[in-house]
């Protein structure tokens, strides 16, 4: 587990002895801003593309369910319906892509472009133009990841105002990690 800095299974172990509440949600922020949503800030727009922007989307938003649900992983099945917790979660904190809910978007964007390489259903993926044209059901990859990433923050900020030892979303969090933590021992 690292991120700019180096953030080590003793680091997290320490913080969360110390509930250092502003370094664990850092911890995170950190993690997922390198890995999903730096790379593509720091790439050629010339090389840029929609659907692997979407792809790392995707799986960025599976993996912040899973923290919030405190989940190891997405149960088998219950893919839908952790996407739509998702969206209505944006809902609820006025996030744009609160607009995906209800549109079958992990079966037919998610599932699509990860299993299949495409989309289904007629969805498509676009680089400009607004976030979302239901009526021709195009996305734009682009303003998706923007929005992605205030979503991110937002649950950084939450990590930050709540009380580490009696609010689900630090339970939740701990729990993911002891996962995380489990899949970095050697087998």
């Amino acid at each position: 587990m690292c991120y700019e800095k180096k953030y080590t299974i003793a680091d997290y172990n320490r913080d969360c002895k110390e509930e250092n509440v502003k370094e664990l949600a850092k911890f995170v922020y950190e993690r997922f801003s390198e890995r999903y949503i730096k790379p593509f800030k720091k790439m050629n727009p010339d090389f840029k593309n929609g659907f692997c922007i979407m792809a790392i989307a995707c799986l960025l938003i599976e993996t912040l369910e899973n923290f919030w649900q405190g989940k190891a992983e997405t149960p088998q099945g219950k893919g839908t319906e952790y996407f739509e917790s998702f969206f209505t979660r944006c809902t609820d904190i006025q996030n744009e892509l609160a607009a995906f809910k209800g549109l079958n978007f992990y079966s037919q964007v998610r599932c699509g472009i990860l299993h299949q390489g495409e989309t289904k259903a007629g969805w498509t993926i676009r680089r400009a133009g607004p976030l979302l044209t239901k009526e021709s059901k195009v996305i734009n990859a682009t303003k998706f990841l923007v929005h992605l990433s205030k979503y991110l923050k937002w649950y950084q900020e939450e990590l930050v105002i709540s009380n580490f030892k009696n609010d689900e979303i630090w339970e939740n969090f701990r729990l993911k990690m002891e996962a995380i933590k489990n899949n970095c021992k050697s087998k």
